[in-house]
């Protein structure tokens, strides 16, 4: 078999540089190619995400489930010494510390039972203590991100 000779890089008058000059004789094709079509997405995992998700076939189970997770709603809320407890639309009752939630943990009782369910049931806000809560969040075990620097401003205020 005769090797292709590689043609001259044609002079560019847009001043691309000689590197760019690819040989197309030499490509390969896109391993990929065959399965894109109009509804494929292709996402770039991170590292830590990528060894629990090996394959594109766990990646879609997962999404799969998470999509099929029906929005949860409250329809009741109560705050003991040491949990918060939301009580959903389909009848399950959630839990979660109260350490999770430090704005809630130092509020006293009238301020813990002091609360507002709004947005059709998937938020929680509690206006003594200037605390929103996603039904959804809780559900799926988040704690609050307020860093340590707002809270401590946030106790100072309440002195």
């Amino acid at each position: 078999m005769k090797k292709a000779q590689r043609s001259k890089p044609v002079k560019r008058d847009d001043e691309m540089k000689a590197e760019y000059d690819f040989d197309y004789r030499k490509a390969k094709p896109n391993r990929f190619a065959g399965r894109s079509g109009k509804s494929c997405t292709v996402v770039v995992l991170d590292d830590d995400v990528s060894k629990v998700f090996s394959d594109s076939q766990s990646v879609n189970t997962a999404l799969r489930a998470f999509i099929e997770i029906p929005e949860a709603h409250a329809q009741g809320v109560e705050v003991r010494t040491d949990s918060l407890f939301v009580e959903l639309v389909d009848g399950r009752t959630i839990t979660a510390p109260l350490t999770w939630y430090p704005r809630l943990w130092h509020g006293n009782e009238r301020e813990r039972a002091h609360f507002e369910i709004i947005g059709d049931g998937a938020y929680i806000h509690w206006p003594y203590l200037d605390e929103d809560l996603t039904v959804a969040g809780i559900l799926a075990g988040r704690r609050s991100n307020e860093s340590p620097a707002s809270l401590k401003k946030w106790l100072a205020s309440r002195k």
